[in-house]
């Protein structure tokens, strides 16, 4: 199996309080044949379902008093042929910046373990 990276959202869009929201999310897309086309369309639609709720989470960030908000995605895969497992980490990052405060920034970093394309562990960080 071998995948390439999507991009989901690059770019900025409008907060629902009027401001606006810089956003990148970067997600893996899986492909191959035989065996690892099955796994590989599962893990797509899990992927897939996970593109839609990060982009619905960055579009919904409100914050008035912010005068810029980022918010980042970036994925990390590990594949591991012999296993047929497939391990994706994925690192969030939300910053929000303040006139005369520090910024605020939260980090989660979520892992999900799936072998033949079925998710088998998963692991949530916040920090």
């Amino acid at each position: 199996m071998e995948y390439n990276e999507y991009v989901v959202a690059q770019g900025t869009m409008d907060r629902a309080d009027g401001g606006r929201v810089t956003a990148n999310i970067i997600l893996p897309c899986f492909y191959g044949d035989g065996a690892d086309f099955q796994a590989a369309a599962r893990l797509n639609g899990f992927y897939t379902y996970a593109a839609g709720v990060l982009y619905s989470y960055a579009a919904s960030v409100s914050d008035p008093e912010a005068q810029q908000i980022g918010y980042t995605c970036r994925s990390e895969v590990e594949i591991d042929d012999e296993k047929n497992t497939v391990g994706v980490t994925l690192h969030i990052l939300e910053r929000r910046t303040y006139r005369g405060r520090k910024s605020e920034v939260k980090r989660k970093t979520l892992f999900h373990l799936f072998r033949d394309g079925y998710a088998v562990r998963r692991k949530t960080q916040t920090g």
